[in-house]
């Protein structure tokens, strides 16, 4: 008998100590470090609409280079990206607008111009659709690496960028749009 008493006397001490360990920690803040926290991104920047991007990439798959702004990138930072044409859809059968539509592949780097010279890099995958004068593409964007303030970052969202000829008095434009989540680790 005092055996046993022993034995649940020992549980109980366990029992309180444990409880004693974790109020204590569930007591500590826990500090919302931005690098650590998970957060929104986005991004905005319209050019004027090119076939050639000086490089020898004219046409429908040129290297693209956008001024942007946006959430953790401020005001001067440029996207650089290339999608090329994977397969063709519908069986080359043309769309509503008499265009085509393909699945799109590329890579792009996102520069910010900060004293640590930032920069995230991204694989983009998706779809785009054109007629041969206007064009969407929407695709899908996943960080594989980072440089200075986004080194180590992890993160995943969409990019839109549409592309079209001048309409009345607006002048030819590519417009794109990115949204997301990164983490800066």
């Amino acid at each position: 008998m005092e055996r046993t008493s022993l034995s649940s006397n020992k549980f109980g001490v366990v029992m309180v100590a444990g409880l004693i360990a974790v109020s204590s920690i569930a007591s500590n803040s826990v500090r919302a470090d931005t690098l650590d926290a998970v957060e929104k991104f986005l991004l905005h920047g319209v050019i004027a609409t090119e076939t050639d991007d000086g490089a020898g990439n004219a046409g429908a798959n040129p290297v693209v280079t956008v001024p942007v702004k946006g959430t953790h990138v401020g005001s001067s930072s440029t996207i650089t990206f290339k999608v090329v044409n994977g397969t063709v859809m519908n069986n080359n059968q043309t769309n509503a607008a008499g265009g085509l539509c393909a699945t799109k592949y590329g890579s792009g780097t996102l520069s910010i111009p900060d004293a640590k010279s930032s920069s995230i890099t991204m694989t983009l995958s998706g779809i785009g659709c054109s007629d041969g004068t206007t064009g969407l593409d929407e695709l899908v964007w996943i960080i594989t690496g980072g440089t200075g303030r986004f080194a180590g970052a992890v993160g995943t969202g969409h990019l839109t960028y549409s592309w079209g000829p001048a309409a009345g008095a607006a002048p030819a434009a590519s417009i794109v749009d990115m949204e997301g989540t990164i983490q800066r680790q």
